[in-house]
């Protein structure tokens, strides 16, 4: 079984672990931040949705994005049946937000109009008001009364972080009570916000209109100290008033009253109880139960799966025959329990282990019996739809699983790739993730005649029509990888392939095609490790080809110790350029975003960095010069994407707009971003230019940060940049990282939502 580093893209997509510190340090020459008591979450705060200059007449007034890319890819959090419709099925996802299947699971499409974040760690149905659904973001508490279709935010004050927040919403049978969990870090901990996490403060609050009003609840026992992490709130649906909250590092508590007063339940749990992490809640008439895994990496594994009256405190342990390791000594344990509703003897439980990552007991945990993944018999794949299969191990870490109310041999489950259904109670699953574009793109490239795109997590996808199919393209059919992230992928002037992409086992690397993506050969300059497995998964490739010479290419980790590399074999070999842009002149945090070569004089190079600017060289690299971009722009130090299409044009994404220089960077002059409201940490990032028309361009910016916010607009010119209209129309995902524009249809990769089209002509 594969391991893979937990690197939760909803607190880092996008961006390296140093990017983060830099935007950090950028934070005090921001613009305003977004307003989250916005009446009308679901409205694109990105731009200000006004045209610069006069409209060109060639965009429709309401464009339709589409999903052009494949499903799944990324953490599922939550699952969830409708108990009236049971047709009716919901996710959420740690990137992309919500979805829902009318269908059974069949098909799926995206619910998010209206959430602020869709870094979603909690979705709960309404047990009074069925079509009410809840949701638990990094930047608050939404509520929906109409099954999801639009979204209002009820308390931007209660964060609930991915794999922090497990179900941190409770809803009592009448509608009317609400409990929610909410953590907070000390300073900015973004890279480890996971239950493993000790730095995390947590904290419970309390509506008992329905999420009008909320009050802070501190009623614990003196010896819950304020601050610790709860990550599992749940009512006891049996009994009215009834509810129970369970603390990392400490125990269970229970309330009588509703959740205003908590009293300790923790009776006949292990005695010490520092390192288990309550992953969740279940209850029958009688019982409550509870599953946990432990914190941290420990050499002997144990099932936590415990049961107790649900009025009287008895906890014991229900965990039977379930293994504490597998065959080679791994650790394994209990993650989601579940109880029949129709039979309390008959509990599912979803396991962290191997090779039966489902149990099955009608006993009431005295024997449970385990679906094996071996022999590849109880798992089918829906390989058409998740053609990533080689990338990721598809039963890592299940997250959540539901029971079927109406029909309880009907089961759902979510894990780090995909949503899965079985009809037998667990003897077998079929994944079921159409419609589901849940992971982050990062580049796209159009050959002519096929689509390539870089990913988190899934690396490198190719499709001839994106909207119909995806096939992976790195790592190679039926070769398990340790690759971690696809970061940038150009085409040389003969046709020959190059992809950036780093790993969690060493340095980034580079990988080479010569056959239109069918096989690759690592062709790797010499990037130097971080020592960090965390910060080497992390750290982004980006990869320029000289457009007249086939055998140059160019290659640069983000770093700014690695600078960038050239190759002038093909790949063969790479030479470190002796001059290297903002080598240290400002900060040694300096981060490589971009490269071009300009086509009219392939000694010019241009290279686009966080904190230093845009700096250009006319000599192949011996010397370098700092644009004129930071003296006209009023923050210009942040530099996007860079594209030189020919005739000495040259187009800057920027920290505040789009630039232009028609003297092949010599001078720049600010093209879009002046009447453009920008929310704090958005930026311009991403540029396509027509090859067929100049002077067709497109432009997005996105938020950087938070990593979980969503402000973001996409742009369109057709006078080479003299006026410019909003196309951000009805894309719900505006995160945008990269442009790709082909046969009429504009692409957008995006982070969280894979890649979308809209129609241009």
């Amino acid at each position: 079984m594969k391991t893979h580093l937990l690197i939760h893209r909803s607190l880092l997509v996008g961006l390296s672990v140093l990017s983060m510190v830099v935007l950090h340090a950028c934070s005090a020459s921001s613009t305003s931040p977004p307003d989250t008591t916005n009446p009308d979450p679901g409205a694109n705060t990105g731009g200000n949705g006004a045209e610069t200059g006069n409209d060109n007449g060639t965009d429709t007034a309401n464009g339709t994005w589409e999903p052009a890319g494949f499903a799944g890819g990324g953490l599922f959090t939550k699952v969830a049946v409708d108990p009236g419709l049971p047709t009716t099925v919901y996710a959420a996802s740690d990137v992309s937000g919500v979805y829902r299947s009318d269908d059974g699971g069949e098909t799926w499409s995206s619910k998010s109009t209206g959430l602020l974040s869709h870094a979603t760690a909690d979705l709960v149905i309404d047990p009074f008001d069925h079509k009410r659904i809840w949701a638990a973001t990094a930047l608050g508490l939404f509520r929906s009364d109409d099954r999801a279709e639009s979204w209002v935010a009820v308390n931007t004050h209660l964060a609930a972080y991915v794999l922090v927040s497990f179900q941190s919403i409770a809803v009592s049978n009448d509608g009317q009570t609400v409990l929610a969990t909410t953590h907070r870090g000390e300073g900015d901990v973004f890279f480890e916000n996971d239950y493993r996490t000790a730095i995390l403060t947590g904290g419970l609050q309390r509506s008992t209109n329905g999420g009008a009003n909320w009050d802070e609840i501190a009623s614990f026992p003196a010896t819950y100290p304020v601050g610790t992490r709860f990550p599992t709130v749940q009512f006891d649906p049996f009994h009215d008033g009834v509810a129970f909250l369970a603390v990392s590092g400490h125990g269970i508590l229970r309330s009588a009253d509703g959740g205003s007063t908590w009293t300790d339940f923790s009776a006949g749990l292990p005695s010490d109880r520092s390192d288990l992490a309550w992953r969740s809640l279940a209850f029958s008439t009688t019982s409550v139960l509870a599953a946990a895994t432990q914190l941290h990496p420990v050499e002997d594994g144990a099932p936590y799966v415990y049961r107790s009256d649900s009025s009287s405190v008895d906890w014991r342990s229900i965990a039977g025959n379930l293994p504490p390791t597998d065959s080679t000594g791994v650790p394994q344990s209990a993650v989601v329990v579940r109880v029949s509703p129709v039979n309390s003897k008959d509990i599912h439980l979803a396991y962290a282990g191997w090779p039966s990552l489902f149990y099955e007991s009608d006993d009431a945990g005295t024997t449970w019996q385990g679906t094996s993944v071996e022999g590849g018999r109880a798992y089918v794949f829906d390989t058409d739809a998740t053609p990533f299969q080689n990338t990721w191990d598809p039963f890592n870490d299940f997250i959540d699983l539901a029971i079927d109310s109406t029909n309880p041999d009907r089961l759902f489950a979510t894990n780090w790739v995909s949503i899965w259904r079985s009809t037998d109670r667990g003897g077998t699953w079929q994944e079921k993730v159409r419609g589901t574009q849940n992971t982050v793109c990062t580049d796209i490239l159009f050959t002519g005649s096929e689509f390539f795109a870089t990913h988190w997590d899934t690396v490198l996808q190719r499709a001839t029509d994106p909207s119909q199919s995806w096939s992976e393209s790195l790592p190679l059919a039926g070769s398990p990888s340790d690759l971690a992230h696809g970061w940038s992928i150009v085409r040389a002037a003969n046709g020959v392939l190059f992809v950036g992409v780093s790993s969690e086992n060493g340095p980034p690397r580079v990988y080479r095609s010569s056959d239109e993506g069918t096989t690759w050969k690592e062709r790797s300059p010499h990037f130097a490790s971080t020592g960090d497995a965390f910060a080497d998964a992390s750290t982004r490739v980006t990869m320029a080809a000289d457009p007249t010479n086939p055998n140059t290419i160019y290659a640069v980790n983000r770093l700014a110790t690695e600078g960038i590399y050239r190759s002038i074999d093909g790949g063969e070999s790479w030479t470190k350029l002796s001059s290297q842009p903002a080598s240290g002149t400002s900060t040694e945090l300096s981060q490589f975003e971009s490269l071009a070569v300009d086509p009219d004089d392939p000694k010019r190079l241009y290279a686009g960095t966080y904190w230093d600017g845009l700096w250009y060289s006319t000599n192949g690299g011996e010397s370098w010069a700092l644009s004129n971009v930071n003296d006209v722009a009023a923050e210009g130090a942040l530099i996007g994407e860079i594209v030189a299409p020919s005739g000495g044009v040259v187009w800057a994404a920027a920290q505040d707009g789009v630039y232009k220089s028609s003297d092949h960077g010599e001078n720049y002059k600010p093209s879009l971003g002046a009447d453009v409201a920008l929310a704090e940490f958005e930026y311009f990032v991403a540029i396509a230019v027509n090859a067929a028309d100049p002077n067709e361009v497109f432009a997005a910016s996105s938020q950087n940060h938070p990593v979980f916010g969503l402000n973001g607009s996409v742009w369109h010119t057709t006078d080479g940049g003299d006026s410019w209209t909003d196309i951000s129309d009805d894309l719900v995902h505006t995160r945008v990282t990269a442009l790709e524009y082909a046969g009429g249809y504009l692409y957008a990769g995006i982070e969280g939502a894979n890649v979308f089209r809209r129609k241009i002509r």
